[in-house]
């Protein structure tokens, strides 16, 4: 009876050790009052390679002729690879959809932040980064005359 009730717990062990690094989800769902007032949910990118830890596109900002830029930790064929992404503005995309992708280097291992004012798109590398104006191309410049005002970069604290 004895080696019975260790069989047991060794299997109640692995069920729950299998439980507890199971990756976990995330689906995004309306509530009703989302749906009443007409919002919809819809993907534009899809099939994200990862494990849990690693993502996709996080930063987005609509460029003056109306695609979509974006900074991943893959590339356009899934490999991990820092890349700049401009995407047409549409759904059901994956990585190799993209019409520019530009690998770039991040000193400090920060994705991009980034938003878009007056239909430009700004942003800095996170900790530590300059802040840029991207073009229609994917292409970046630093913004001028913001080191002399002290803008800098992005920190967290």
């Amino acid at each position: 009876m004895a080696r019975l009730s260790s069989i047991a717990s060794l299997i109640c062990t692995i069920v729950l050790v299998l439980a507890a690094v199971s990756p976990a989800r995330a689906d995004l769902a309306l509530t009703s009052a989302g749906i009443a007032d007409g919002f919809t949910l819809s993907e534009f990118i899809g099939g994200i390679p990862g494990s849990g830890t690693d993502y996709g596109p996080l930063a987005e900002g609509i460029l003056p002729d109306g695609n979509v830029i974006t900074g991943s930790k893959f590339n356009k064929s899934g490999a991990f690879g820092l890349t700049l992404m401009v995407f047409p503005d549409v759904d059901g995309q994956t990585l190799g959809s993209a019409l520019i992708a530009t690998p770039y280097t991040s000193p400090t291992g920060g994705q991009w932040a980034m938003t878009t004012v007056g239909g430009q798109v700004y942003g800095a590398l996170q900790i530590g980064g300059v802040y840029e104006q991207f073009a229609n191309n994917g292409s970046f410049t630093p913004i001028p005359n913001l080191q002399a005002a002290g803008l800098t970069s992005i920190s967290f604290h």
